[in-house]
């Protein structure tokens, strides 16, 4: 079911500077594939009476209309297993590198022997624009055979970087 497969893979690299600072953005993002959300699958089963959704209302003969199926303690029929209710749209851009930067002029660092001096800070992954439900539109998966697959997988991690780089 589905396709793991992106219609469109892009990147985008934009860099600008004015007076000293300079600022440079760099995303990439995957369009057109549709992924199996793995966590919403396991959170969805009900066979040992667990809750994992707060407020929700099952089918019933008196509420037919819903988006879930019926739940029943211990039936293996429940909502878990590899349904396409689980697919979902995996398109996303991701923001991945933002850095800004200042480099101080060489007229106020001369004075204390040096030729360059700059600071800057990087902000990675912070910023991604998906619909998907889970935790990363970009999870890891195991291989060919699992594309598509997300198994609960760990997100990127969102780092804030800061640098000073001195030329003597």
């Amino acid at each position: 079911m589905g396709n793991p497969w992106p219609k469109l893979e892009l990147g985008l690299n934009l860099g600008a500077s004015y007076k000293g600072f300079d600022l440079s953005i760099s995303g990439y993002g995957r369009f057109g594939q549709e992924v199996w959300n793995g966590s919403a699958a396991a959170a969805g089963d009900f066979a040992n009476n667990q809750n994992n959704f707060n407020g929700i209302i099952p089918w019933t003969q008196e509420h037919p209309v819903n988006d879930r199926p019926r739940i029943v303690y211990g039936d293996s029929r429940n909502s878990r297993s590899d349904q396409d209710r689980w697919l979902e749209n995996g398109s996303f851009f991701r923001l991945s590198d933002i850095t800004l930067g200042y480099t101080v002029p060489a007229r106020y660092i001369k004075k204390i022997g040096l030729e360059r001096l700059r600071a800057s800070v990087t902000l990675q992954n912070m910023v991604t624009f998906t619909g998907y439900s889970g935790l990363d539109p970009e999870f890891a998966d195991s291989g060919i055979f699992t594309m598509g697959a997300d198994y609960c997988s760990f997100p990127n991690p969102r780092a804030v970087q800061f640098a000073l780089s001195f030329t003597f």
